[in-house]
C-alpha cells in the first residue's frame, strides 16, 4: 500500500499488487593495483557510502527536468548496471551505475536540468558531482579529473560538469554514471530511452 498526504492535509492510499521480475545480471572480476586496493578498506568505503547516501536520500519536490535524459558522455558502456562485482577476488556487491569509456580530459555534460548538490573529491569515487533533478531523482558522476560546477549551482542540459578521469578506485579513465530515485540505484539507460516519470 502506498499512502501520500497532500499539502492541504488530505491523505490518499492505493493498494495494488506488484510483481518483481528476476533480472539477468552478469558478474565481473576487477583487479586493482596494491596502491589503489588500499581504498577497499571497509572503514573508508563505509564512511564514504554513508556520506554520499545521505545526499542521494534527500528530497526536493520541484521537478527540474523534462523528457528523456541525454547521455553525459559519448562512448561504449564497459560495465553495465547491476553486474555483481568482485574486487581482487572478494565479493563487493553490485554495480550501482554504468561505466562509460572515455579518454582522460574529455568533457562530461549535464544530461538533464537540476541543481548541483555535491561537487568534490572523494577517496573512493574520486572527483564526484551529484545533481538533484527534483522529486527524489539524482544523478552521480564519478572519477572525474576536473570538476567545473559548484554545489548550489543550477545547471541545464548540455552544460559541462567536468572531465573524464581516473581518480579514486579505478583501473583506468572512464565515467561512472548513476541514477538514484528515492535513494535507490536504477539503470541510467532507462532514463535515456523514455520520459520518466
Amino acid at each position: 500500500m502506498v499512502s501520500v498526504q497532500s499539502e492541504d492535509g488530505q491523505e490518499f492510499s492505493l493498494t495494488t499488487q506488484l510483481y518483481v521480475v528476476e533480472g539477468d545480471f552478469g558478474h565481473e572480476e576487477i583487479r586493482f593495483s596494491p596502491t589503489v586496493a588500499k581504498l577497499l578498506d571497509p572503514e573508508i568505503m563505509k564512511k564514504e557510502n554513508l556520506y554520499v547516501g545521505e545526499v542521494f536520500a534527500s528530497f526536493s519536490p520541484e521537478i527540474h527536468w523534462e523528457g528523456p535524459f541525454d547521455w553525459p558522455l559519448s562512448g561504449a558502456t564497459t560495465s553495465p548496471f547491476g553486474f555483481r562485482r568482485q574486487y581482487n577476488g572478494k565479493l563487493a556487491g553490485f554495480h550501482a551505475g554504468i561505466d562509460i569509456r572515455g579518454q582522460e580530459g574529455v568533457a562530461v555534460q549535464v544530461p538533464a536540468a537540476g541543481a548541483v548538490v555535491l561537487a568534490e573529491e572523494l577517496q573512493v569515487r574520486g572527483g564526484m558531482v551529484i545533481i538533484d533533478h527534483g522529486a527524489g531523482v539524482f544523478t552521480g558522476y564519478c572519477h572525474l579529473s576536473s570538476i567545473e560546477v559548484e554545489a548550489g549551482q543550477t545547471v541545464k542540459r548540455g552544460d559541462p560538469l567536468g572531465t573524464v578521469g581516473s581518480t579514486g578506485l579505478v583501473t583506468g579513465p572512464h565515467l561512472h554514471w548513476e541514477v538514484r530515485v528515492g535513494g535507490v540505484a536504477v539503470d541510467p539507460v532507462e532514463w535515456t530511452e523514455r520520459s520518466l516519470p
